[in-house]
């Protein structure tokens, strides 16, 4: 761990779950997702990481391809949820 590393550390507040329960319902996702994001940047060294990943593109390969298959699959399931609300099937709560 970094000097700045560990200082943005010692000022980042734990997250526990009875801390969460004081948060908001609609903000608890992204606090927990801040938290895990957190726990998987200190995981290990940026070098580190580097070095299990080599020096070749199959990594980064699979990583666009992973990308282009998830926006696929975001567009067909955005499409689904359109028809569903279209149909009736999902009532959708506007405010």
């Amino acid at each position: 761990m970094t000097a700045a590393t560990a200082s943005r550390a010692s000022k980042s507040k734990p997250c526990f779950p009875s801390r969460l329960e004081s948060v908001p319902a609609p903000r608890r996702p992204r606090r927990c997702g801040r938290v895990l994001a957190r726990a998987h940047a200190r995981s290990a060294e940026p070098w580190t990481i580097a070095g299990y990943l080599g020096r070749k593109d199959t990594f980064d390969e699979a990583m666009g391809d992973f990308a282009v298959a998830y926006a696929d699959q975001t567009e067909r399931d955005h499409a689904r949820l359109k028809s569903a609300v279209r149909s009736g099937d999902v009532k959708v709560l506007e405010e």
